[in-house]
């Protein structure tokens, strides 16, 4: 939906498939059956797939040959990996094996002196935000 609503193309050509719930507020929750749905979009040809953090214990070792599997918790997050995908450099990007660290909450007045290095931000107050060096 992201990708139809804004301009260019989001995923710059890569086969990138995902799923997860979704909920007002942006969280990416779990669902079931995440093993086959991986093995489905490898079928399909994809070659990297966005996995809700919270399926993590159930992805963990059953990652399907040739596709690399990134875990995120919020839309924010599956869209920054998706333009990291895209762009070719996924190294700063949480894996089911290697997360990044956990939200933090700010409140309004907080300062942010990195806020080109937030990775979520609404504009609310708190607010929840991933700070990456």
């Amino acid at each position: 939906v992201v990708d139809e609503i804004t301009p260019g193309a989001l995923t710059g050509g890569k086969d990138i498939s995902g799923t997860g719930t979704i909920d007002i507020n942006g969280q990416v929750g779990p669902i079931g059956g995440i093993q086959q749905k991986m093995a489905g979009a490898r079928k399909a040809g994809s070659t990297y797939f966005l996995t809700p953090a919270s399926n993590c214990d159930e992805v963990k070792g059953h990652e399907p040959k040739g596709m690399q599997v990134f875990a995120v918790g919020t839309l924010h997050e599956a869209v920054t990996a998706t333009e990291a995908i895209a762009s070719g450099n996924t190294s700063g990007l949480a894996t089911c094996s290697a997360k990044l660290p956990p939200l933090t909450r700010r409140s309004a007045g907080d300062s942010y002196p990195q806020a080109g290095n937030c990775l979520w931000w609404l504009g609310r107050a708190p607010c929840h935000c991933r700070t990456v060096s």
